[in-house]
C-alpha cells in the first residue's frame, strides 16, 4: 500500500490536476490526501472520481485559501472518525485482513498566530489513540532552525511544536 500526500495549492489549476494524474499513474498509491485545494470539495471530489478514487471526505475552501480531501480506491476499507478544517482523520484496513490503524491527514494554519492552536489540536487527536498512527500533510512548520530560509529567527515555542 501507498499513500501520497501533497499540498497542491490550488487543484483548480489545469497543470495540478495534470500533476495529480501524473502522480496517480505513476505511484499507483491506495489513499491520496491533497492540501491547499483552494475549491470546494465537491470539485475535488470530482477530480479525484476520475483518477479512481472513488471514496473520498474533505472539507471546502475557506475563500482563496484551504480545502482538503482524503480519498481513497476499493482496496482498502476507511471508517472516517472526525474531520475538521485542518484535517480528516480515519481508520485503515486492507482487504486482506491486516489490523486496523489510524491515519490523520493534516494541513496546519499557515498563520504563525494559530499555530500552537494547531498543535494543540493534533495533542487532542492523540489523546485516547490506541492503535498505530500515521500523520501526513503540511505541519507549516519546522522541527530545526537549519530547516528555516532566511535571518529571523524563530521563536523557542515554534521548534518545540513537535514535541
Amino acid at each position: 500500500m501507498s499513500i501520497v500526500s501533497w499540498n497542491c495549492r490550488g487543484l483548480g489549476n489545469l497543470a495540478t490536476v495534470q500533476g495529480v494524474v501524473d502522480i496517480v499513474k505513476e505511484l499507483r498509491p491506495s489513499i491520496i490526501f491533497l492540501m491547499e485545494t483552494k475549491i470546494s470539495y465537491s470539485r475535488a471530489k470530482e477530480t479525484l472520481r476520475m483518477q479512481g478514487f472513488y471514496n473520498s471526505e474533505g472539507m471546502d475552501n475557506e475563500g482563496s485559501s484551504g480545502g482538503i480531501i482524503m480519498g481513497w480506491n476499493d482496496d482498502i476499507e476507511v471508517v472516517i472518525k472526525e474531520k475538521h478544517q485542518n484535517y480528516v482523520d480515519c481508520q485503515v484496513r486492507s482487504r486482506e485482513g491486516e489490523l486496523p490503524w489510524r491515519l490523520t491527514g493534516y494541513y496546519a494554519y499557515s498563520d504563525t498566530r494559530r499555530r500552537r492552536e494547531a498543535w494543540d489540536m493534533l495533542r487532542r487527536l492523540a489523546e485516547h489513540n490506541t492503535m498505530p498512527w500515521i500523520v501526513i500533510g503540511d505541519f507549516n512548520d519546522i522541527l530545526y532552525e537549519s530547516e528555516k530560509k532566511g535571518n529571523v529567527p524563530q521563536p523557542p515555542w515554534r521548534l518545540k511544536g513537535f514535541t
